[in-house]
């Protein structure tokens, strides 16, 4: 589902980029009815999902959302402070998206990270080309970067923002959604 080098990200802005398999599963785990799990009822739930899961890409509006955010710490060389070092791994599916038309993926409001390919205050992703239903996800890891507490925004909208943008290459944008607010802790890690 990639067209580009995941891989490529990865010296410029600590990333690293994992696809990640959009199954009916994963899709019905996520569904909720005011609120509630539905992946607990046992009558009816998997012939929904699995309906779900057969419409064409276009009865959905086009989606990006985070799933999943996890953190993970090592061991900081010896004398950091603190003393340990911080990972986050972030689950991220589209929907809603034509097939066969790739899908650029940036963070956006990422301040003070080097232009990698995304505009000022942004970093690319990676570009995913949609399923034949119009989906696609993958897990972007990223090393987090130390950042004092007095430095952190906390305005309304300058949260980290996912922004997914569909085009053919070199034409205007046909497509685009974004998922804010997303937590600052996917790229940072507060220090005193």
């Amino acid at each position: 589902m990639t067209d580009a080098d995941p891989t490529s990200l990865a010296p410029r802005a600590g990333i690293t980029i994992r696809e990640l398999e959009v199954t009916p599963d994963l899709l019905g785990g996520g569904l909720t009815l005011w609120g509630a799990p539905l992946a607990g009822l046992r009558v009816g739930v998997s012939d929904l999902v699995t309906s779900l899961w057969e419409l064409s890409w276009d009865t959905w509006p086009t989606t990006i959302f985070v799933r999943e955010i996890s953190l993970s710490t090592a061991p900081a060389p010896a004398g950091s402070s603190p003393p340990e070092a911080v990972a986050s791994h972030v689950s991220i599916i589209g929907y809603g998206f034509e097939p066969g038309i790739p899908v650029r993926t940036k963070w956006n409001n990422a301040f003070g990270f080097p232009d990698n390919g995304a505009g000022a205050n942004s970093i690319l992703l990676q570009t995913s080309t949609p399923d034949e239903h119009g989906r696609f996800g993958f897990v972007a890891t990223h090393t987090t970067v130390k950042r004092a507490a007095k430095d952190w925004y906390w305005e309304s909208n300058n949260q980290l923002v996912l922004v997914a943008q569909q085009a053919q290459p070199g034409g205007p944008i046909l497509r685009d959604a974004f998922d804010r607010p997303i937590p600052p802790h996917v790229l940072w890690q507060w220090v005193p």
